[in-house]
């Protein structure tokens, strides 16, 4: 009996399922690794909004919470207020949460390469 060339049938059902596990575990890594390049961009956005409510928090601390306001909002705002030209940095502060002039609601919205919102509520107390 002469041996035959090539490969058996169990042979190739092993390989295919090798190969359709290698594939299963490869296509998610791929798909995280075009999106890695964005992580850095939502960061940097969120670094730059989570910097202007501190900002504002430390003149409610300084000025008190009848006079706080954004210190990047005037017309000469300081350096410290100074974004890359690549984002938008924005804030508003509402003077009363649902009609009690006892607290304020600060937002803070970054836009640009990548979006980021931080909402504060703050009292009077």
């Amino acid at each position: 009996m002469t041996r035959k060339q090539g490969f058996s049938l169990i042979e190739l059902i092993i390989f295919i399922i090798l190969l359709g596990i290698g594939i299963g575990v490869l296509v998610p890594l791929v798909i995280t690794l075009r999106y890695v390049h964005r992580i850095d961009k939502y960061t940097e956005a969120l670094e730059l909004t989570q910097q202007r409510m501190e900002l504002i928090l430390a003149q409610k601390n300084v000025n008190g919470f009848t006079d706080f306001t954004d210190p990047c909002s005037g017309s000469s705002p300081p350096t410290i207020c100074s974004v890359p030209s690549n984002y938008t940095v924005t804030a508003t502060i509402t003077n009363d949460w649902l009609g009690d002039p006892n607290y304020k609601i600060i937002t803070v919205t970054t836009d640009g390469d990548a979006y980021a919102l931080l909402n504060t509520l703050v009292a009077n107390y």
